[in-house]
Order: C-alpha cells, then structure tokens, then sequence
C-alpha cells in the first residue's frame, strides 16, 4: 500500500502540470474562437453594410417580443 502510495506522489506533479496544459488550451482556444468570431463579424459588417445574420435574427426577435410586450 505504502508502495502505491508512493508512486502516486511521484506522479502528482506531472498529473497537474498536464491538467494544466489542457485547462491552458482550453482557455486559450475558446478566446481565439471569441476573437475569431468578432473578427468576421466585424469584416461582414464592413463588407455587406447590414449586421451579421445571427445577429440580425437576434434583434428581430427581440423586436418582436417588445411589441408583443406593449
């Protein structure tokens, strides 16, 4: 038991160091997927001169939910 144990503790750091380079990873791949996304939103904007269609989809629905409201 002590022998597991052991090895167990000998293994811990290199065990954190890897769960801290996916959680590292992780967080570094979901901001350039933010990034990413804010870029062509901003070059569709540019180039076709009306919002993005999940953005537009966005604000008609809100749209119509005040309307339904009043």
């Amino acid at each position: 038991m002590e022998e597991k144990l052991g090895r167990l503790t000998e293994r811990a750091p290199d065990e954190a160091r890897r769960i801290g380079k996916r959680v590292a990873f992780g967080v570094i791949s979901a901001l350039a997927v933010f990034m990413v996304r804010r870029v062509v939103e901003k070059l569709w904007e540019r180039i076709v001169h009306e919002l993005p269609p999940p953005k537009a989809k966005k604000l008609a629905l809100e749209e119509r939910r005040r309307q339904a409201a009043s």
